[in-house]
C-alpha cells in the first residue's frame, strides 16, 4: 500500500534512510564520518520538518504495517526550467525489497499523483540506481 507519509512515520523513515544510506554508501565499512553524517541527518527532526515543509511531499510504501521504502518530491525543484517537471528527491528501498517492482510502484504512483515529468539525479558510483532508472 502506498499511501502520504505522516508524522508517526518519522521513526521509521530514519531508520529505513539509515539503512538504505549506509548499504548503499558504505560499501567498504563505517568511518567517522560516515557515522556522523548518516546519524546527523537522519533522525525524525528531519522528516518532520520536511512534512512539514509545503513544497515536499512524502509517499511510503507500507506492507503489512511496515515501511520498506519512500519517496521525496521536491515540487518546486526544477531542473533548468519549469517545463522538466519536478524533482524526486529521494527514493528508497528497503536493499531485501530491491528487484520487486516497489521503486517503480513508488514512481508510478507519484507520477499519478503530482504529474509524470519528473527529474531526478544518483550518484555516479550507484550502479543500481543507474541500471534502475
Amino acid at each position: 500500500m502506498i499511501r502520504n507519509a505522516n508524522k508517526d512515520d518519522c521513526l521509521n523513515l530514519a531508520a529505513l534512510s539509515i539503512h538504505v544510506w549506509l548499504d548503499t554508501y558504505a560499501p567498504d565499512g563505517i568511518r567517522t564520518e560516515i557515522a556522523k553524517f548518516a546519524l546527523t541527518t537522519f533522525t525524525p527532526d528531519y522528516f518532520l520538518n520536511i512534512l512539514n515543509d509545503e513544497k515536499y511531499r512524502t509517499r511510503v510504501y507500507m506492507q503489512d504495517n511496515h515501511l520498506i521504502g519512500y519517496a521525496v518530491v521536491n515540487l518546486e525543484s526544477h531542473h533548468v526550467d519549469e517545463s522538466n517537471g519536478f524533482e524526486v528527491d529521494t527514493l528508497y528501498i528497503q536493499p531485501q525489497f530491491k528487484g520487486k517492482g516497489l521503486g517503480k510502484a513508488l514512481l508510478n504512483d507519484i507520477g499519478q499523483q503530482f504529474g509524470h515529468k519528473y527529474w531526478l539525479t544518483t550518484w555516479v558510483n550507484n550502479e543500481n540506481a543507474i541500471s534502475f532508472y
